[in-house]
């Protein structure tokens, strides 16, 4: 299971998952890498 999502970047926040459901939106852009 993963339990968190994080980032050395000052832009991306952290993300702690608990049990249960947990759902991950995220937009593309034409500028994303």
């Amino acid at each position: 299971m993963i339990h968190s999502v994080r980032c050395d970047k000052k832009s991306f926040k952290t993300v702690e998952f608990t049990p249960g459901f947990n759902v991950v939106l995220a937009d593309r852009t034409k500028e994303s890498t």
